[in-house]
């Protein structure tokens, strides 16, 4: 009998030190895609389509004075965009300027990027167009306010690696 209960306690000890707890850990993998965002990326230029709020006459053209950086880092997910260009308002230039800090993410397949601003908790969507190993092309909607009305500002961003 004494016999058996060892033999118990021995089966039960090896039982107990043999399953313990599996260390399961999460681990980001970025997608090919985000990979290929990473890093610093120039604005080269920016075209623009709206319709003016005041005189419903069409906006559009080529922006100058183009300026600006995209920098994405990867894990995390961290982006700056700063940019700066002129339109032409039926005849009066229209600065555009601002800095977006924050996350970003790439969603609906590879297809938008989202960059949340730390400041606003504004998102910016960004539709890809452009996919290239040294060119990015996106879609995206800037409002702005000229004479109190608010105004939706389609751009299109082209960028280049330095």
């Amino acid at each position: 009998m004494k016999n058996r209960i060892g033999t118990l306690i021995a089966c039960m000890a090896l039982v107990f030190v043999s399953c313990k707890k599996e260390n399961v850990s999460t681990i980001y993998e970025p997608s090919a895609y985000e990979s290929l965002l990473e890093g610093n990326w120039n604005l080269d230029a920016v075209s623009y389509d709206a319709t003016n709020p005041i005189i419903p006459l069409p906006i559009k053209g080529e922006a100058g004075n183009v300026n600006g950086t995209l920098k994405l880092t990867l894990n995390p997910n961290q982006g700056v965009f700063d940019f700066s260009f002129t339109v032409d308002a039926l005849g009066a230039p229209l600065p555009i300027n601002q800095k977006i800090e924050g996350s970003w993410t790439v969603v609906n397949n590879d297809s938008q990027i989202n960059l949340v601003d730390n400041a606003t908790g504004e998102t910016l969507e960004m539709v890809v167009l452009v996919n290239q190993e040294k060119k990015q092309k996106f879609e995206t909607v800037y409002t702005t306010t000229i004479q109190g009305f608010s105004l939706d500002v389609n751009l299109i961003l082209e960028f280049s690696r330095p």
